[in-house]
């Protein structure tokens, strides 16, 4: 791609990105990136790896937390297989949805979770990171937070577009 090329993707990226409010505004070499999303539940930690480039989800796991391990070694094993996908995968962006502030239980070992697996990005080489309930995804993504729930059991199809200038 010549480089006029690159500048001018670059520079779509870029007032699409403010445009779009985001937080931060990277600059990269190539537009494209592979993004990791996180959900904690106490028993794992389920995960969706995103190729912007192909436009594709190239992965969706469960990583299951072994019941025999103390909760420190739980985090610890969370924390090392955590930073393995991100280098298996070249992760660069990265997002995890926190535990919501109105929770009717507040559930802890979930909260430990994730407060090691935001520590773990910000000691990785992830870019950029993102932590948010529902309502900020949502607003994120471009969409009602009525409509999260129903993307997340599949009742309903994100469309994703196939401009890439945008």
């Amino acid at each position: 791609m010549a480089s006029s090329e690159n500048e001018m993707n670059l520079r779509a990226l870029l007032i699409h990105r403010k445009n779009q409010k985001d937080d931060v505004i990277f600059l990269k070499e190539s537009p494209y990136m592979r993004s990791i999303g996180i959900r904690v539940e106490p028993s794992g930690v389920t995960f969706a790896i995103y190729d912007s480039e192909n436009r594709e989800i190239i992965n969706i796991e469960k990583l299951i937390i072994p019941k025999a391990l103390d909760v420190p070694e739980q985090l610890k094993f969370i924390r090392s297989n955590i930073l393995d996908i991100l280098r298996e995968y070249g992760i660069e962006r990265a997002g995890i949805r926190i535990t919501e502030p109105n929770a009717q239980r507040m559930n802890i070992p979930r909260i430990q979770i994730e407060g090691v697996i935001q520590e773990t990005f910000a000691s990785s080489p992830v870019n950029s990171y993102f932590t948010g309930q529902i309502s900020s995804i949502s607003s994120k993504l471009g969409f009602n937070r009525s409509d999260f729930k129903k993307y997340i059991d599949n009742t309903m199809i994100y469309l994703i577009t196939t401009d890439r200038t945008s």
